[in-house]
């Protein structure tokens, strides 16, 4: 079995995702990295996570099939993004967020976006349907996210825990 990273590449690349739209954070270096180095995926860093969104939406309406990767407080960025664009327009934004402030976390200045406080109940308010991957063996929730996501022509989120992201305990 492979890392929890190169496990979540290989499922989308399965899925027709080519595009990776990121902006950085600890919990999704291994991701990242791999990412970058994969001859098959283009990596494509924002400065902001709304201007993300941005880019989704324009690489799906080209055709093209791309996986928004961000942490819980870029997502609360993007909210206007997402509802402006994304959801009034019925454009499936696939984003993956690594939840930051959860219970795993060893960093206190994330909690305040963490665990059930702010992440989950700013999705169900705009109304972007969600699953946790917490899991290594949660790893396939993606599969059906995105294939939901393309079907259902709306943005969904998968929000990654730090066991589904990380391959080694860090920070």
């Amino acid at each position: 079995m492979g890392s929890p990273a190169s496990l979540i590449l290989e499922q989308l690349k399965k899925l027709g995702v080519s595009y990776i739209v990121t902006l950085p954070d600890k919990w999704t270096e291994e991701l990242l990295a791999l990412a970058r180095s994969d001859g098959d995926l283009v990596h494509v860093p924002v400065s902001r996570e709304d201007e993300g969104v941005g880019i989704c939406a324009g690489l799906y309406l080209a055709g093209k099939g791309a996986a928004l990767v961000i942490q819980n407080s870029g997502l609360l960025l993007s909210c206007n993004a997402i509802k402006s664009l994304a959801l009034k327009y019925r454009i499936p934004i696939f984003i993956m967020v690594s939840n930051r402030g959860s219970l795993e976390e060893s960093a206190p200045y994330h909690i305040a976006v963490g665990q059930g406080l702010v992440t989950r109940p700013v999705l169900d308010a705009l109304r972007v349907p969600s699953v946790e991957v917490t899991t290594l063996a949660e790893v396939s929730k993606i599969t059906e996210a995105y294939r939901f996501c393309r079907i259902s022509e709306q943005p969904v989120a998968v929000i990654l825990g730090k066991e589904a992201l990380v391959s080694t305990v860090q920070a």
